[in-house]
């Protein structure tokens, strides 16, 4: 099971610019204004379903007005998309970056119509659909390029490397996450450097190379350090557990997986506590220390349902389910 969060860079629009209008639709615009601050309000506290329902009133109010602001529009449906995507309910997260997508390219605005392709080829890829994916991302990666929008191409060569890691093409994935990694370096953006070392970390890992996933992972864990970037360090940390954790290095891969968590916890990342949980219970799992194993799937289990997580209650499930049948 993969042991990794957070390793994809999704391109999605925020703005909290108000706009006003003096003609009969401003009620509407006034309602759909509403909706959009109280859905980010809701996105930062982790609650992302709630945060999706509250995009999708904001969608309808904007859609109720004689005279619908196009590009608020968009935006609101390309959020409702994005928090779909983060609870694991691919169908509506596809239906609202479509929607988005058909809106960007009746008003011509390139770079958001890339931005919605990226997304597209984000969930598609989460649903195991590879060959949709690379289409969707080369097409919005050849336009960054146009654009000459560095930063974004490397958002593109990075989720690229993504598909052909899911797809077990180790030695494509890391062409491309090296080839992001030579971009955001030449930027100088040490954020994006930090992911990319941790995206060449993962693929190692995987391949089962994993002096050279820890070297990769470290690597990026004190970049992360630096920028004071603790959700960062989080993940970083929580991926060299699941190293340890693959290697049969049990007490070592727990203090990894339990460090993660004390900073989750700390900031309030729900579902990043009930992922690191769920890890702690896989080594207790391999460990066959039964008995803590389901106690912190349980725990995981418990967190992933207030959330709304379909996909992760299912995977607590099934890995409640292996224990007892252990």
């Amino acid at each position: 099971m993969r042991k990794y969060l957070l390793h994809v860079l999704i391109i999605s629009i925020f703005s909290l610019v108000l706009f006003t209008c003096p003609f009969v639709s401003a009620q509407s615009h006034q309602l759909a204004n509403e909706y959009w601050n109280k859905a980010i309000d809701l996105k930062k506290q982790g609650k992302y379903l709630e945060a999706a329902k509250m995009y999708e009133k904001c969608v309808e109010a904007e859609k109720a007005s004689p005279v619908p602001r196009m590009e608020k529009l968009a935006d609101a449906l390309n959020d409702a998309g994005y928090c779909y995507y983060l609870v694991g309910q691919y169908d509506k997260a596809l239906k609202y970056f479509e929607e988005a997508l058909a809106i960007n390219k009746k008003l011509g605005v390139v770079d958001q119509i890339a931005t919605q392709l990226n997304n597209i080829g984000l969930v598609y890829d989460s649903r195991g659909q590879y060959d949709k994916a690379l289409k969707y991302y080369e097409e919005a990666l050849a336009t960054f390029k146009k654009l000459g929008q560095e930063d974004k191409v490397a958002t593109l060569l990075n989720n690229i490397g993504m598909v052909y890691h899911d797809w077990g093409q180790y030695d494509k994935a890391l062409k491309y996450y090296e080839e992001a990694l030579a971009i955001a370096r030449k930027l100088g953006q040490e954020a994006s450097v930090a992911l990319c070392l941790n995206n060449i970390g993962m693929v190692y890992n995987d391949w089962g190379q994993y002096d050279k996933a820890i070297k990769n992972y470290e690597e990026a864990l004190v970049t992360f350090k630096k920028l004071g970037q603790e959700g960062n360090v989080a993940t970083s940390l929580n991926n060299i557990g699941g190293v340890y954790n693959a290697w049969g290095q049990y007490d070592k891969a727990i203090k990894y997986y339990e460090e993660a968590l004390a900073i989750a916890e700390k900031f309030g990342e729900k579902g990043s506590v009930a992922a690191y949980l769920n890890n702690i219970g896989n080594v207790y799992h391999n460990w066959g220390q039964y008995d803590k194993a389901i106690k912190y799937y349980e725990e995981a289990l418990a967190i992933n349902k207030r959330l709304g997580k379909e996909a992760s209650v299912a995977l607590c499930l099934n890995n409640i389910g292996m224990v007892y049948n252990d």
